[in-house]
């Protein structure tokens, strides 16, 4: 009976919430953003979030997240943060003129809390080789059993407030997604916007902007400093070469550690004749698996959530279908790509035709084969940055406000 209770005081706000975000004003100059699942301080949003809070002081924007020390974390930096479902960060939700996430409304932010006359920006978190999710709308249905007479009250409730009779729960609008419903998505290059166009064919064209993402910035900027990238400094200045491993999350099939762990004593013992120090930074769900490894596992900690600071300061990078194989190539440093277990991931989740030529003279199979790769590409070749002049994050600021 409790349990029963409880849910329906938590679908009735949700409910409510949504009400309120459909009729109350909205504010031009707010806006909300997050990223995430609203557990992290990374990626797209990040780079706009800062870059707005400091140079277009005219416009109220705050960080949502769902982790106190998130929020505490920006809150130290000078920014303005709020959790997802504390009184400050809700106002600010349902009055906020414009919305920006890198996966969807309802993860990085609040569905509940983003009226349908928000204005959703979609930064988007990566083009991969992985097959993007192709459903429309996205959903996030309930996983919970709800009581049937609970069930109908809520739902006579929602037709009410909305002028609608809802079939389920899972029919409510916040609890549903359109990619048409975006003002405008970001897409790193043509072939990347065309991928969009791809999968949801009714999407608008004009509303895909085509730039470097606003992350990459990262790359180009000195001033990042942390203990952890101090610690890749001084490695690199005693003469070692230092590497990082970003492999991919699997929801299904073999874990991260099953796919790569077997067979990896060779190539511990080969980094550790030559003086090679490997970083790996891991999806959270794969962290705990790792109980031992030649690797040194990057934590959220070690680097206040945001891998791409890091990454100016490595040699060489080791990924098998992750995003960042479209982001690293800027610092014009070497990639080797670590498809162990390419059949089997092709079978659950797909690869897109691009990836064996992309990856074609880069491809591992073992780490044998990773060992002969380095050998030509990094240990006995030299490679420099190329840095960039440009900002990524104000041309996309400024295509932003523009459209506004």
């Amino acid at each position: 009976m409790l349990n029963s209770i409880k849910i329906f005081i938590s679908e009735l706000l949700h409910i409510a919430f949504y009400w309120f975000a459909c009729i109350i004003p909205k504010q031009k100059i707010k806006w909300s953003i997050g990223a995430w699942y609203g557990k992290t301080y990374n990626d797209n949003p990040k780079y706009i979030f800062e870059y707005v809070s400091t140079h277009e002081k005219q416009i109220d924007i705050a960080w949502i997240t769902k982790e106190k020390k998130v929020r505490d974390f920006v809150r130290s930096k000078g920014y303005k943060a709020y959790l997802t479902y504390e009184p400050h960060g809700i106002y600010h939700m349902l009055t906020s003129h414009v919305a920006l996430f890198c996966q969807t409304k309802q993860h990085d932010l609040s569905g509940s809390c983003i009226g349908p006359s928000t204005k959703l920006i979609q930064l988007w978190h990566g083009f991969s080789f992985k097959k993007y999710l192709g459903t429309n709308p996205i959903r996030m249905p309930l996983d919970r059993e709800v009581p049937l007479l609970i069930n109908n009250i809520l739902l006579f409730i929602a037709s009410v407030l909305f002028n609608k009779k809802f079939i389920s729960l899972n029919d409510l609008p916040y609890r549903n997604e359109y990619w048409e419903s975006y003002h405008l998505i970001c897409a790193k290059s043509p072939r990347h916007k065309q991928k969009f166009l791809d999968i949801i064919p009714t999407l608008d064209p004009s509303k895909i902007i085509v730039g470097e993402y606003p992350r990459s910035d990262a790359f180009f900027n000195s001033s990042f400093t942390s203990p952890f990238i101090e610690k890749i400094k001084a490695l690199k200045s005693a003469g070692a070469i230092v590497g990082i491993f970003m492999p991919t999350f699997r929801s299904r099939g073999r874990s991260v550690p099953e796919v790569f762990l077997p067979g990896v004593e060779e190539f511990a013992l080969y980094c550790k004749s030559h003086d090679i120090h490997m970083f790996m930074r891991l999806h959270r769900n794969d962290v705990s698996l790792f109980k031992e490894s030649p690797f040194h596992i990057i934590s959220d900690t070690d680097i206040d959530w945001d891998i791409y600071p890091v990454l100016p300061n490595t040699d060489f990078l080791l990924t098998d279908y992750s995003s960042i194989y479209s982001d690293y190539p800027l610092l014009n440093k070497p990639i080797i790509f670590t498809p162990f277990d390419k059949d089997e991931y092709i079978n659950f989740r797909g690869l897109y035709s691009e990836y064996d030529s992309v990856t074609k003279g880069k491809c591992a199979k073992n780490w044998g084969e990773v060992i002969h790769l380095l050998n030509t590409q990094v240990v006995n070749s030299e490679s420099k940055s190329t840095h960039s002049p440009t900002s990524h994050t104000k041309n996309m600021v400024q295509i932003i406000l523009i459209s506004l």
